[in-house]
């Protein structure tokens, strides 16, 4: 079956919008992070207290995650959250929902 469409740009932009949109969706203000270094360092707790989404970098946006234990505030990427889940290494950043869940 062959599709005509008589406005291509129009699926485009669409598609642009729906991936925005998820991608705003993604990540939000007091979301909890988790940072998991290895087993000589201890598990550290954070939430998220910004995302600028104006700074991007290969699709993905700066989220600034501030740490209880020593009140650090770390700016990591939205794409290295959740990256370790299915890995070998489990080192990384995870949502609290994908590491306890």
């Amino acid at each position: 079956m062959k599709l005509i469409v008589d406005k291509p740009y129009f699926a485009l932009y669409t598609s642009n919008i729906i991936k925005r949109e998820r991608e705003f969706d993604m990540y939000k203000k007091g979301d909890k992070i988790i940072g998991v270094f290895g087993a000589m360092f201890p598990i550290e707790e954070g939430e998220i207290i910004s995302v600028d989404y104006d700074m991007k970098l290969d699709g993905a946006y700066a989220v600034d995650v501030l740490f209880h234990e020593d009140g650090a505030v770390k700016k990591i990427m939205s794409s290295e959250i959740d990256d370790a889940v299915g890995k070998l290494s489990p080192v990384g950043y995870y949502t609290e929902e994908a590491y306890y869940g």
